[in-house]
Parts: structure tokens; sequence; C-alpha cells
């Protein structure tokens, strides 16, 4: 009954009934209504529009007789009582209601030709009014403006696709998936010509006064697809199989926004991708909780994110489906033993310190890895000497400090110093009760056991924490761009990582390190700029070649031609202004400092650059899921934020790579922080419960626990 219940409620609005007129569905629903115009006129009345009242408004038409205006709810019988009050007026004054509409319906249709070139607006609607020849005034008649032309878009869509479906030509001899993936293609091509400005349609569908209708016509639009496939069912699969094409259907509306292949190649490769995945049952239901829960919980940076801000009501079905999936789970025993407070997400890396929230999108601390101690005990009277200074502290005296990185080359080589660096972050930073929240941390890929042991250890030792957990840094990125399988590149400030990942499970055999990233590229370009007279000695110097490499620096897609180039003319060179006012000139240094990653051997490391190991690693996968790995190549890490680097990989995969085979190199925009944001997802999913080390595991078992639970 509860399902009836509700299925009534979601679809008996949008049933699937064949409108001949779907398109004016819109505007017969209720939501507009003409005010006949009074007998008692002046002579200029008759250049004046009918006067529109939104439906159960109390206002009434401003006439000198209320005996002759119309209520906004008047039936269609009522017109043909009006028909003597209208005698001896012009056939322009006794239009009824159902011509007002219609015409209506024609300056909205009109109005998509503007929309290319004058976005989802009021000017665009006034266009339209013209084109038809009907007075620009009539947009008034629309108590929501441009929400009205959205809606009678995507109304005129389904009845397009309604029209497809129907003639049957084109499903023929297809398998559902490939149904499915055809009518979504279909729909979605639709939208093409106006891609430019759907990002402004998705906002008018997301104000709140939208909602209910955008969400009605999505409900419809996934309703007769999975109807054209034939489905019919009536249980708990009935929520499940639209909540998974909804997903499906708006994370491949959003992958389009960002598309710039030919056609949406790219959009379509995508779309059959999810789709084929969908009809796993397995997957299909990790999916659905993965997709509902991240919603739910807000991740803004990530697509789940932009789908929560586009669709808040189509989100809050999805987040219906998590809590049916949470209290299935309460159910079956899955419960936690401490507070259901935030639990607190920590990455550590080489150069900073990244630490916030599970649920937020974005860290709410990042400082550097450093900690120090006084080289000399009087060297800093008068300014309150501590015994130590971590992060930024640490940084901004480091002149008059040695300095100890915990952690070098991605490993920590200093446990006391990185529980020093932990209890900085829990006490001073993020200022949390930390005995009181489970603590999520990060770890390099082949990080050895130990290692991973001791991070246990103190967290449940020196931090008595209720429950923890530790993540491979290169899933959690892959998590944070929408991904499951994939292959990362993470490269930071210590050490570059090439992880291939099937299924959420990282693929130890094909891993490959490479000892060189920020920190090596920082060096270089301290070099280059010293051979070009240029003086960086101090520890306060480095920071300025650093911001110098984050600010002028790029990728040359071509390195000879580029420094061919550079000989030749000056246009190349950009300007940098040094703190104390001085300008530099940064010249071929722009594009030879990233050079090292994709030619080691500049720097005197013997070993291929980024594009031969992310070659090598896929080479050591297995021969079904390589073509899935060269498609879906992923940036992590600050240094990958090298301007061109994305394209530069690319484009040397694609020359290495089999023929056929097409390479997609995914650089998302937060990728400096995309372990973290993964993290962050993580550790906010209910379903991810069971999955902590609670401290009643590790008493019982010890620190070993973390080889049973995290890999």
């Amino acid at each position: 009954m509860y399902r009836s219940a509700v299925k009534t409620l979601l679809i008996a609005p949008a049933a699937r009934h064949r409108f001949s007129h779907l398109r004016t569905l819109l505007i017969n629903s209720s939501r507009f209504s003409t005010v006949a115009a009074s007998n008692h006129q002046s002579p200029n009345d008759e250049c004046k529009p009918p006067q529109v009242q939104y439906a159960g408004s109390s206002s009434s038409a401003p006439s000198a007789s209320s005996s002759s205006s119309e209520s906004a709810s008047s039936s269609a019988s009522s017109a043909a009582e009006e028909a003597p009050r209208h005698e001896g007026q012009s056939p322009r004054q006794r239009r009824h209601r159902a011509e007002y509409q219609d015409e209506q319906a024609r300056v909205l249709q009109a109005s998509l030709h503007h929309v290319a070139r004058l976005g989802w607006t009021e000017t665009a609607m006034i266009a339209g009014a013209r084109e038809v020849g009907v007075s620009p005034s009539i947009v008034g008649s629309f108590p929501r403006r441009e929400a009205a032309l959205v809606e009678f878009f995507m109304d005129d869509c389904l009845q397009r696709l309604i029209d497809r479906i129907d003639s049957g030509e084109e499903l023929r001899n297809l398998i559902p998936s490939e149904r499915i993936s055809k009518l979504v293609k279909i729909r979605l091509e639709m939208q093409a010509p106006y891609i430019s400005k759907w990002p402004q349609a998705l906002s008018i569908q997301a104000q709140p006064l939208n909602v209910p209708t955008s969400f009605k016509q999505r409900a419809m639009l996934v309703d007769e697809i999975w109807h054209a496939v034939g489905d019919e069912a009536s249980d708990i699969d009935w929520y499940v199989k639209r909540t998974i094409l909804g997903g499906i259907y708006s994370s491949t509306e959003v992958y389009m926004l960002t598309d710039s292949s030919p056609d949406f190649g790219d959009t379509w490769t995508f779309l059959d991708s999810r789709v084929k995945d969908a009809f796993d049952l397995k997957k299909t239901i990790q999916e659905a909780q993965y997709l509902a829960e991240a919603v739910g919980a807000g991740i803004g940076s990530s697509l789940q994110g932009f789908m929560k801000k586009a669709f808040p009501v189509f989100s809050s079905l999805l987040h219906l489906f998590s809590l049916i999936s949470s209290s299935a789970s309460c159910f079956s025993g899955t419960n936690m033993d401490f507070d259901e407070k935030q639990a607190v997400v920590c990455d550590n890396g080489s150069g900073l310190v990244k630490a916030g929230f599970a649920g937020d999108d974005a860290p709410c601390v990042v400082f550097p890895s450093v900690i120090g101690w006084p080289r000399n005990k009087h060297a800093m009277i008068g300014i309150g000497q501590k015994e130590m200074y971590l992060g930024d502290e640490a940084q901004a005296r480091r002149g008059v400090l040695r300095l100890s990185y915990p952690i070098n080359h991605g490993m920590v080589r200093d446990w006391e110093a990185m529980e020093r660096l932990w209890q900085h972050t829990f006490e001073k930073e993020l200022r949390v009760s930390i005995e009181e929240r489970p603590v999520l941390l990060t770890e390099p890929p082949l990080n050895p056991k130990f290692n991973k042991e001791k991070m246990v250890e103190i967290m449940f030792e020196a931090f008595e924490i209720p429950a923890t957990y530790v993540a491979i840094q290169a899933v959690l990125s892959l998590y944070a761009s929408g991904r499951t399988t994939g292959i990362v590149m993470d490269s930071g400030e210590g050490v570059t990582h090439v992880v291939p990942i099937y299924e959420g499970y990282a693929l130890p055999h094909a891993i490959q390190r490479l000892d060189l990233a920020g920190r090596d590229l920082t060096d270089y370009l301290t070099k280059i700029l010293t051979e070009e007279g240029y003086v960086f000695t101090t520890s306060a110097d480095r920071e300025i070649v650093k911001d110098i490499k984050e600010q002028t620096t790029y990728v040359a897609m071509d390195f000879e031609k580029e420094l061919a180039t550079s000989r030749e003319s000056l246009e190349l060179d950009k300007q940098y202004e040094l703190p104390d006012g001085q300008v530099i000139t940064i010249g071929t240094g722009r594009f030879k400092c990233p050079e090292i990653l994709f030619d080691p051997s500049k720097v005197g490391i013997e070993s291929c650059g980024v594009h031969d190991i992310v070659l090598k690693s896929i080479r050591r996968c297995d021969m079904d899921i390589r073509r899935d790995m060269y498609g879906n190549v992923v940036l992590s890490g600050g240094t990958t934020m090298v301007p061109g680097l994305a394209d530069r990989l690319a484009k040397e995969l694609s020359s290495l790579a089999p023929p056929g085979v097409r390479v997609r190199v995914v650089a998302p925009p937060e990728r400096k922080y995309s372990v973290w944001i993964g993290g962050s997802i993580l550790a906010s999913l209910s379903t991810f419960e069971q999955m902590w080390i609670k401290k009643e595991e590790y008493m019982e078992s010890g620190s070993s626990i973390v080889h049973m639970k995290c890999f």
C-alpha cells in the first residue's frame, strides 16, 4: 500500500497519457487564465492585452463592473454563456480562453528560436512574440516568465520523444540496454542547439517555485523510457530502475555540458558505459546507494553535488531510496556504536596536510606538512619562542628553524613528528574533540604493512578515537571523479604514482612509482633561473620559486617546436614581480621546468616519463580491462595542475596506444584536493559504516586488523 501511494504521488500527475498536444500541457494545467474584458471599455481598450490571473489568486481584474469579469477557473462552458456579452465587439476582443492559450503556445514556440542567442530569458520571449506578430506585453501573461519557456521546451521534447517511440522504427531489434541508450541520446540531442545556455535552464528549474514541475517532467521522461523498453515492474524494482535511470540521465546531461568532442561523441560513450554497468544487478544496487547517499550528503564539488544543486527534488527521491537502504541495514544489525558525528578526513601529503569533515565539498584546513625546531635557543628572543613550530608557523619562520618533513616521497619517515602533526591538525586547526569522531586517513599505494599498522596504532592509542579507516589515495581520487574503474596518475609534492583501479580495487601488480614530483620541479626551476642570472638561495626564496612555478609554467605540446619558437621571438616570455617590487622575465624555463615529467633524464633520473609509466601500468593489466583504462586516465594532485599537462599526456598516450583505442585524460578542476574529496564522499556514506575499524575490533585483534578491513 505504501509503495502504491508513493508511486501515485510521483507519477499520477505525469501519467503516460498520449496527449495529442502535449506541448500545450503546461498551459492547460490551470496555471494561466484570462479575464474577459468588461463591456464598459474605453476607446483604447482594444489595444490592451487581456488581463491574466494566476490560478488560485484572489485578485480580480480592475474593471468598472465586477459582473463583467470572469474567474480564473472559468470552465469551457462559461465561454458560451459570455457570448451575448461580447456582441458588437471585434474578433480580437471576443477571443476565448482556449484561443488565447494557443497564442501563448505560439509565442513560446517562436521564443525557442531565440534562446541560443538570448538565453532562457524574458528578452527571448519578447522576440518570440514579435516573430509571430503578437504584442510583447503578452509576456506579462506568464506569471513565472522564463520558467514557462523552459517547461514548455521540456514538454515539447517529451512529446517529440513519444512520437518517435510510437513510430517504433528506431527501437526495432534493439535489446533493452540499447533501447535505453538510444532514447536518452535522442532526448539529449534535442538540447544540443541550446547547450551553451542549458546551465541557465538548470538554474531556473532548481528555483523553489519551479521544482515541482521540473520534477514532474523528469519523472514523466524516465517513466516513458522504461515503458518503451518494456518494463512493467510494480515492486521495489520500480524504484530502483527509475532511480538508476534518472541518475544516468542527469549525469549524462551534466557531462554533456563540458563535452567538446565532435557531435558529443564522448558523451554518448559515457552514456553507453553507464547503461552497460546499470544492467549488472550488483553494480546497479551499489551505484544507486552511492549516488543517492552522495547527493543526499551534498558533495558539492563532485558530480553528485552538482546534481543536488541542479535537481533538488530529484535528489530527494534518490535520498528516499538511500533511506530505504539504510533502514534495511539497520534491520540486518549494522550499526555504529559511536555518536553520529561527522567523521574527520585527513589527507597527509609530502607537502601539504588537507583536513576537514566528511560530507563537506572541500577541506577546512590546508597547511604545510612541516615541523620546525629553533636552531639556536636564543635565536628568537622577544617573540615568544616555542619548543617547536608546526605548519604555517614553521613555514613563516623557516629561516631560523631546523625543519623536518615527516613524510618524504609519500612515505612517513618520522613517526614522532607525524603524531605531533596529527595532534596539531585535530586540536589547533580543526579544534575538535577527536575522541568522539571517527577518522579516515589516506595512504600511498604499496604502503608498507608496518606503516599501516603504525597509523592505526597511533589513532587508537594516542588519540583514543572510536573508529578509523585507511584508504588508498588514488582510489579516493577516482571516487572524486565519479568513477570506480580507471587509472589514476597522482602527482603531488614528493612522488608520482600511477595506479590502475578496477571496480574500486587497486591492482598492486600494475602500480608504477616515480620519485619525481612538485618538489623536483621547483628545484629544477631554481637551477634554470640561477643559470639565467637570478639568485634564489634562502629557504624563503624557495617559496618564491614555487610560486613562480605555479603562476607561469606550462607543458608544451611539442617541446622542440616550443624551444625553436622561443629562440625566434620573445612572445613566450612572461613577467613576474618579486615581493621587493623587482620584475624578472621568465623565458624558456616556463616550459622546460615541467618537461622533466616526460623526460626525467634532464635532471639525472634514470626513469621513464609519466606517459611511459602510464602505458606500462596499463599493459600490466588484464587484456579485458585495458580499454577501460585507456578511456579513463584520471589526473590527481597539485603537480597535475600545470596547464597543458592533460593535453600533452593524451597526445603521448594516443601515439603509443593500440590502433582504434580511444584515449581520454580526465583533469577535474578540483584535482589538487581530489584525494580529500574522495575521502569526504566515502566517509559520508551510510553504507560505509560497516567498513570502519572500531576500537573494540582493534582491542581484540590488534593493529593487524587494518589488513583485513582496509585493502
